[in-house]
């Protein structure tokens, strides 16, 4: 299998696009490839390769992104924007998790396994990012159509097993 070489222009956008996270994150400029040496285990040649359009392995910019807190594809390809990674708005999270606590103790349901609530946590929490709202009602159909399915297969082990 050959290595196709990455177009010129993706390689300096990577370089340029490296450099503008690390100054919007207030990255150390001074000592700055000594921080992302150590910092990502690699070599002084490595680091400076980067500075020249050279992208490091997955793992190492998978590490940057997480760090910096920036969108992988925006690094690599200059699609997107620096900004497209996903972040939880903690207290619409919070509000859901006692929403659904509320109903699933007015309900007594309380056997419904944990990774059984926290999925249904995110759902209802990626549904409350559109509609801006999420019912007890609804909650209650969900809790009680997860329980007739829990009921109708007991021997079954799984996510929502109430074993």
């Amino acid at each position: 299998m050959t290595k196709e070489p990455i177009p010129k222009y993706i390689r300096e956008g990577f370089s340029k696009r490296l450099t503008q996270a690390l100054n919007a994150r207030d990255f150390p400029v001074k000592k700055r490839n000594y921080e992302l040496r150590t910092r990502y285990n690699s070599t002084q040649q490595a680091v400076n390769k980067w500075s020249h359009g050279v992208m490091p392995r997955i793992e190492t910019l998978c590490a940057i992104c997480d760090d910096l807190n920036i969108n992988l594809t925006w690094l690599v390809t200059g699609k997107g924007t620096v900004n497209d990674v996903m972040t939880i708005d903690a207290s619409v999270f919070q509000e859901i998790v006692i929403k659904t606590e509320k109903v699933i103790e007015e309900e007594g349901m309380q056997k419904i396994p944990a990774i059984a609530r926290a999925k249904l946590y995110t759902k209802y929490y990626n549904v409350a990012l559109i509609e801006k709202d999420i019912s007890s009602s609804r909650i209650k159909e969900d809790l009680e159509l997860l329980q007739a399915a829990i009921i109708e297969q007991p021997a079954t082990k799984g996510y929502y097993s109430l074993d």
